[in-house]
């Protein structure tokens, strides 16, 4: 049975100074984030930008990661969108691809009732029999499937987990309680990864394992080894460039400061525009005083 756990990478896309999608890059991040240790890669994420991609764009993602990865660790993609039909479409044809999972994100913009995300998901299920991590990010799609219908859910056999990005630890703990053991509550708030683990969810989709995949997975290591004084201490090292993400609009401070320690993935997708130097110079500074001995390159 598929058991999503540990630190999965929720990846950047790379992308060319003209914003096109850098594929040699991109089979760079896969080796690295790989040899540092992640237990999963996620492409076509929200760190991802996949609302800024087309369809075209999103399938030659996917096949570069599946090719890169090699089967070595598992491979996620964002199949999510606003209608079930396209989630349905984009679904179907990873599975194909060789896809080990697929999140879907809630749908965004219409604001669904959550008889209707029950739906969604129901549909979704039965349209594939690849497993499905359902994706909680209230800021971002302004709904938030509740513990009731995640419970729900994860009684459909192919619904294997949730990752909850609402910052909202008590969210968190009903989803635990109210899903069997089995059931994978993963954080999507790099600050809430020990305490996640701590609770009895089992790791973290994770934006900060782009810039620093040692810490994250140090992380999950350390409590996996039953050193939790360490994995605490480890978890408290990431706050400082968490601190840094409100800089500047989302995803591009992500990308900044893993061009800052040595990743040249290329700037975000306009509309989104990278930060000013006065930004940048804020991040150089965090990354010099806290993270010299992580920088490391592609």
């Amino acid at each position: 049975m598929f058991n999503p756990e540990g630190i999965i990478v929720a990846m950047v896309t790379p992308m060319t100074s003209n914003e096109d999608l850098d594929e040699a890059i991109l089979r760079k991040a896969v080796n690295y984030y790989i040899d540092k240790g992640v237990q999963g890669l996620f492409c076509l994420s929200t760190n991802g930008e996949f609302f800024s991609l087309t369809y075209e764009e999103k399938i030659r993602m996917v096949e570069i990661v599946i090719d890169e990865a090699k089967g070595r660790v598992q491979v996620w993609v964002g199949t999510g969108g606003i209608t079930t039909r396209e989630v349905i479409k984009l679904t179907k044809e990873v599975e194909a691809m060789g896809a080990d999972a697929v999140s879907v994100i809630t749908p965004y913009v219409i604001s669904p009732s959550q008889e209707e995300m029950f739906v969604h998901y129901q549909r979704i299920a039965e349209s594939v029999k690849l497993p499905i991590i359902i994706y909680n990010i209230p800021a971002k799609t302004q709904v938030s499937i509740s513990p009731d219908i995640v419970q729900q859910l994860a009684e459909i056999d192919n619904v294997v987990g949730i990752k909850d990005s609402s910052g909202d630890f008590k969210n968190i703990l009903q989803y635990i309680q109210l899903t069997p053991a089995d059931f994978s509550v993963l954080s999507g708030n790099d600050g809430l990864v020990y305490w996640t683990l701590l609770a009895g969810g089992k790791g973290s989709v994770s934006g900060m394992a782009n810039i620093f995949p040692e810490i994250m997975v140090g992380i999950y290591r350390l409590w996996k080894e039953g050193k939790y004084e360490e994995a605490k201490e480890m978890q408290d090292k990431i706050a400082p460039i968490r601190s840094t993400l409100g800089l500047n609009t989302f995803p591009s401070i992500v990308k900044t400061a893993m061009e800052l320690s040595g990743k040249p993935v290329g700037p975000t997708r306009s509309p989104i525009l990278m930060p000013d130097e006065s930004i940048k110079t804020k991040v150089k500074e965090v990354i010099n005083k806290h993270y010299l001995q992580y920088t490391s390159s592609f």
